[in-house]
């Protein structure tokens, strides 16, 4: 349950200032790295690391346009 809570709220760690989101992008890292390493896939935490420049971008426009930066 505690995954499911954590991966629904993401959405709200778009409004946290720069080092707030780069914590949780990190921690949603090492998570699915760990999973990666107990389950045995090799290129797994590459499809979500690659996918993190384009959330870092989002959260800039997003904070831009609610006035939050």
């Amino acid at each position: 349950w505690m995954v499911i809570v954590v991966e629904v709220l993401f959405p709200v760690a778009l409004l946290l200032p720069w080092p707030g989101l780069v914590a949780v992008l990190t921690g949603f890292f090492l998570f699915h790295l760990a999973i990666a390493a107990v389950i045995g896939l090799n290129t797994y935490p590459l499809a979500f690391a690659a996918a993190y420049p384009s959330v870092l971008l989002l959260s800039h426009w997003l904070r831009t346009a609610l006035g939050l930066a």
